[in-house]
C-alpha cells in the first residue's frame, strides 16, 4: 500500500496517520491523494500521478525557453556581437527542450515513481513551478510555491537564496513586464508568512501538529 493511501486509511479509521514510522507526508498532499481517490477512486490516483509527469515535461519546456529569454536580457549586447558560428549552434538549440521533456517522460525513474505512485513529482513540480515564477519576477506566486514545497520536503528552504537573487534581478522584472524590483527581504518575508500559512492549514487538515515531527524531521 502507498504510505499515503495508508495515511487516509488510518484517518477514515479516526486515527492519526503520523502515529507510527511509516508516513511522511504532509497533510496538503494526503489531502489531494484523498480527492483524487474519491473522484475515481485507484485509477483517480494513477491518473493524478500521470498527469503530473505530464505537467512537469511541459513545466521543463516552458522554464527552459523562459530561462533562454532571460540570459538573452542579461547578456543582450554580447549576442548581438555574437560570431555567425555561436549563432548558427544556437539555433540547433531550439529543439533542445522539447528533447528534454521527452527524454523526461521516457526516464526508467519517472516511469517507476509513477508506478509506485510516488509524491516525488508533487515536489518536483512545485520547485519548477516556483522557478518559473522568479523569472517573471512573480513574488507572491514563486514564494507561495516554494513554501509549498517546504511543506513536501523541508529540503526545499535552500532554494530561498537561488529564487530570491532571481525575483529581485532586473532581467525577471523585465519578463514580468516591468515589474517594480523590490529588496531582497521581501521575497523572505513572504516565503515565511506562506509557509506558517501553509503549516496552519496543515494543522487544521490532521487536527493536530503530529504532522511536523514526521515530516520535517524525517531524512
Amino acid at each position: 500500500m502507498w504510505p499515503a493511501e495508508e495515511g487516509l486509511y488510518l484517518a477514515q479509521a479516526n486515527l492519526s496517520p503520523y502515529s507510527g514510522d511509516t508516513v511522511h507526508q504532509s497533510p496538503l498532499v494526503l489531502a489531494v491523494v484523498w480527492i483524487a481517490s474519491m473522484l475515481r477512486g485507484e485509477a483517480g490516483v494513477a491518473v493524478l500521478c500521470i498527469a503530473l509527469d505530464c505537467l512537469l515535461a511541459y513545466g521543463l519546456v516552458y522554464t527552459w525557453r523562459l530561462h533562454a529569454q532571460w540570459l538573452t536580457l542579461k547578456d543582450d549586447d554580447a549576442n548581438r556581437k555574437a560570431p555567425p558560428v555561436i549563432k548558427s549552434v544556437d539555433s540547433y538549440s531550439a529543439h533542445l527542450p522539447t528533447l528534454v521533456a521527452v527524454l523526461y517522460l521516457l526516464s526508467p525513474y519517472t516511469v517507476l515513481t509513477c508506478v509506485s505512485l510516488s509524491s516525488a513529482p508533487v515536489l518536483y513540480l512545485a520547485v519548477l513551478a516556483s522557478f518559473a515564477f522568479a523569472l517573471r519576477a512573480s513574488y507572491n506566486l514563486s514564494t507561495l510555491i516554494l513554501a509549498l514545497a517546504t511543506c513536501v520536503s523541508h529540503y526545499s528552504i535552500v532554494l530561498l537564496p537561488a529564487i530570491t537573487l532571481i525575483l529581485i534581478s532586473e532581467q525577471s522584472s523585465k519578463l514580468g513586464g516591468g515589474r517594480q524590483r523590490q529588496p531582497a527581504v521581501v521575497p523572505v518575508v513572504l516565503y515565511a508568512c506562506w509557509l506558517f500559512a501553509l503549516l496552519y492549514i496543515s494543522s487544521l487538515l490532521s487536527q493536530s501538529w503530529d504532522f511536523v515531527p514526521a515530516s520535517f524531521y524525517f531524512t
